[in-house]
C-alpha cells in the first residue's frame, strides 16, 4: 500500500512540475488563415478548395513551421504596414526573426498563390 501511495504522490508531483514549466514557456501556436488569392490568367483558371489554415509555432523570436511551408516566403508587415522583415522559408521549417522588433505584426506567407495571414507579437 505504501508503494502505491509512493507512486500516485511522485505522480502528482511530476504533474504539478511539467504543468509549471509550460506554463513559464514562452511559446505559442500562431494560426494563418487564407486571405487573398492571387489572380491567375483566364488560360489557367483559379482552383476551388476549402479553406485551409497554417499553423506555426513561436518560441520567442523563432518561428516553427511544417513541411508545407518550406520554400514559402515569409514577411512581417508592422501596424502602419512597412514590411519590417523578409525571408523565405528554408528547409528546416525554422525562422529566426531578428531580436531587435517588437511589438504586433501582421505575419504573412504565400503558399502557391494563397496569402496565409496571422498576428503575432514579439
Amino acid at each position: 500500500m505504501a508503494k502505491h501511495l509512493f507512486i500516485f504522490i511522485a505522480f502528482l508531483l511530476a504533474s504539478f512540475s511539467v504543468m509549471s514549466a509550460t506554463e513559464s514557456h514562452d511559446s505559442q501556436t500562431v494560426r494563418l488563415t487564407r486571405k487573398k488569392t492571387i489572380p491567375q490568367n483566364e488560360q489557367n483558371p483559379p482552383h476551388r478548395s476549402p479553406d485551409t489554415t497554417i499553423e506555426a509555432y513561436l518560441d520567442g523570436y523563432t518561428l516553427t513551421f511544417d513541411a508545407s511551408c518550406i520554400g514559402c516566403p515569409l514577411t512581417l508587415v508592422d501596424e502602419e504596414e512597412n514590411i519590417v522583415y523578409a525571408t523565405i522559408i528554408d528547409n528546416t521549417g525554422i525562422v529566426e526573426l531578428p531580436d531587435t522588433l517588437s511589438g504586433i505584426f501582421e505575419l504573412q506567407i504565400i503558399r502557391g498563390n494563397i496569402t496565409f495571414v496571422g498576428e503575432i507579437e514579439l
